[in-house]
């Protein structure tokens, strides 16, 4: 029997239409009625007490019925902020896809979900092994680690730009978001939408508000006259020293490194003076006294202590070796301050058998820079 192109193709759908389980609904999503929505909506499932998820696929995932955060949570090594915190019985869909889940979630009786999304910023200092980081939820008390959030930080960029956390909480409880670096811990209650103010909270405030410093000029050349002292009988010798000075980069924060934390209120600013020296007349080495030659003061007049370094060599700095890089610490809030410079310090002249002393002599010109202290850019 000779069968024709188009009954084979009708034959051939007859066993795929006949395996449905009922009638198929070829009616556009745009033009059911509700009834047929509700009736093809997942059905919702109920979760455990102890439900706990998150979502690490970077994208924004918005929550229906959530408030509006924007809080800044930031550590040394760590960098976030909330973007909302939704508390209800149910995760819709669209939410719950986000954790693997095919079906809208509903929390067990007495209880409910807090549920958060959180943006990634950009950490002051990157973590390694010697600076961990340990991120954690806290649920009615009992901590759940929250390992690599946003997927780590790396080559100057967080793994994904966005996460997704969820618990189940009984009604009443509390559910706290906290991270612990370099042995504080802040934390931020999310059930109250507000952050745990306490001291740890307060250390890291210029973490959360980075601010900027620039300077003016943005270079200055330092000159003074120095004279040798020989033994009786060799003819003294001047020079001068010419040390240029071009700060920037300043780096302000209330934890580094080399310092730890600074006290509370406070925050140690570090400038990188580009420094370079030349000699005219006659090479010397000038060991300088820093604390000495340095002065920062706000724009009160309230001087700022020079914490490190205490002395430089200018044969480092002339040979690269070294940079002049003050750190003081400061209050870090003012908006504006003056630093100046005026040398002081001990010289040597290296004449052809022995090594003179040398003084630092005549009327110098100290070197002024006006700093002005902004908020930063948004990391967000």
């Amino acid at each position: 029997m000779k069968c024709s192109r188009r009954a084979v193709l009708t034959m051939a759908g007859l066993p795929i239409l006949a395996g449905c389980g009922g009638p198929v609904d070829f009616t556009p999503a745009a033009h059911r009625s509700p009834e047929q929505e509700r009736s093809s909506a997942p059905e919702e499932v109920e979760v455990e007490s102890s439900f706990f998820g998150r979502s690490t696929d970077g994208r924004h995932v918005a929550l229906p019925g959530a408030a509006p955060s924007g809080l800044v949570f930031s550590t040394p090594h760590l960098d976030g902020r909330i973007g909302e915190i939704y508390s209800g019985q149910v995760l819709p869909y669209d939410v719950a896809t986000h954790l693997d889940r095919m079906n809208p979630l509903r929390a067990p009786e007495g209880h409910r979900f807090v549920a958060f999304t959180a943006r990634a910023g950009r950490p002051a200092f990157e973590e390694d092994v010697e600076h961990p980081v340990e991120a954690f939820l806290e649920v009615d008390g009992s901590p759940l680690p929250l390992r690599n959030l946003f997927g780590g930080y790396s080559r100057g960029a967080y793994g994904v730009d966005w996460e997704l956390i969820v618990a189940c909480v009984r009604d009443g409880g509390r559910v706290v978001l906290g991270v612990t670096d370099e042995g504080r811990t802040v934390r931020v209650d999310l059930t109250a939408g507000t952050a745990v103010d306490d001291d740890a909270w307060a250390a890291n405030e210029g973490f959360r508000e980075r601010r900027v410093v620039a300077f003016e000029p943005g270079s200055a050349t330092y000159e003074r006259a120095f004279t040798t002292a020989p033994p009786e009988g060799i003819e003294r010798e001047t020079g001068e020293l010419e040390l240029g000075l071009a700060p920037d980069n300043a780096f302000l924060a209330p934890w580094n490194p080399v310092h730890g934390w600074a006290p509370v209120g406070r925050m140690w600013l570090t400038i990188p003076m580009h420094a370079t020296v030349a000699f005219r007349e006659l090479p010397a080495v000038v060991e300088l006294d820093l604390q000495a030659s340095f002065e920062y003061r706000s724009a009160t007049g309230e001087p700022a202590p020079l914490v490190a370094p205490l002395t430089v060599s200018t044969e480092e700095v002339r040979r690269q070796r070294a940079d002049i890089i003050p750190t003081f610490e400061v209050d870090g809030w003012e908006d504006a301050a003056t630093l100046t410079f005026d040398a002081v310090g001990r010289a040597t002249v290296q004449y052809t058998e022995l090594q003179v002393p040398a003084t630092l002599t005549g009327g110098s010109t100290p070197v002024r820079f006006a700093l002005t202290l902004s908020d930063g850019p948004d990391r967000f």
